[in-house]
C-alpha cells in the first residue's frame, strides 16, 4: 500500500514538472513586470509602440540644403549689385535740398559727384569749365559738388556759388563720404551710371572738352 502511494506521488511530481514554463522566458517576464535592468538580453528594452525621442529627419533642414540656400542668396545679390557699385550716399545741398544717389538711380538718372574745396586753386579751373559745359547736360545727368573740408559750411559754399556763378549744386564738407569714395585729394570726380556703377574716376582739372566727354559717356 505504501509502495502504491509512493508511486502515485512520484507521478504527480513528474506531471507538475512537465507543465512548467521554459526557463529562457523568465527574464522577459521579469522585465515586463518591472524587474531591474542589467539582465543580459533584456536591459533597456523599448516597446515597439513607444514613440522615439528624436524628431523625424525631414523636419529639420540638412546642412547641405542650408549651404545651397546661402549660395543662391549670394548669387542673387551678385546679380542685383552692379560691378564697381558706387557707395550709396545722401547729402543735403547748400540750398537745403536732399540729394540721394539711390533715389537718382531708381529714377534711371546718372550722377556725377565731384569732390572739391572752397580754397582749391585747381578746383577753380574745374568750376569755370563746368559753368560752360554742364547746362547742356543738366536735364540728363544730376551733378553735386561735395566739399572735403569740414569748414566749408552751407553759408561758405552759398557765398562761393554766388561769387563764381555756379550752375550746379554744392554740399557742405563731408569727410565720411570722401573716405567712402577713397578720395585722397580734392578734384576727384566720379561718373556714375543709371544702374549705380562707377563708370569713370578722374583726379585733377578738366577743360571744357574733358568735362563734355565726362558727361557724354553717361547719356
Amino acid at each position: 500500500m505504501k509502495l502504491h502511494i509512493t508511486l502515485i506521488a512520484i507521478l504527480l511530481v513528474l506531471a507538475a514538472c512537465q507543465t512548467g514554463q521554459p526557463t529562457d522566458e523568465m527574464p522577459v517576464k521579469q522585465a515586463e513586470a518591472g524587474a531591474p535592468t542589467g539582465v543580459a538580453g533584456t536591459a533597456n528594452v523599448v516597446p515597439a509602440d513607444e514613440p522615439m525621442d528624436e524628431k523625424p529627419m525631414d523636419e529639420e533642414p540638412m546642412d547641405g540644403e542650408s549651404m545651397d540656400k546661402e549660395s543662391m542668396d549670394e548669387e542673387t545679390a551678385a546679380v542685383e549689385t552692379p560691378k564697381n557699385a558706387a557707395p550709396d550716399f545722401t547729402v543735403t545741398t547748400s540750398n537745403g535740398d536732399e540729394f540721394a544717389l539711390a533715389q537718382k538711380t531708381a529714377e534711371g538718372r546718372p550722377v556725377v559727384v565731384y569732390f572739391m574745396a572752397s580754397w582749391c586753386g585747381t578746383c577753380a579751373k574745374n568750376w569755370a569749365a563746368l559753368n560752360e559745359v554742364y547746362p547742356a547736360y543738366e536735364g540728363q545727368v544730376d551733378f553735386v559738388a561735395v566739399s572735403v573740408d569740414p569748414t566749408d559750411s552751407a553759408e561758405v559754399l552759398t557765398e562761393l556759388s554766388i561769387d563764381k556763378g555756379f550752375v550746379f549744386e554744392t554740399s557742405p564738407g563731408n569727410t565720411d563720404l570722401a573716405l567712402d569714395y577713397d578720395v585722397t585729394k580734392q578734384t576727384a570726380k566720379f561718373a556714375i551710371s543709371a544702374d549705380g556703377a562707377i563708370v569713370e574716376r578722374h583726379d585733377g582739372a578738366l577743360d571744357e572738352a574733358g568735362w563734355d566727354a565726362f558727361f557724354a559717356q553717361l547719356v
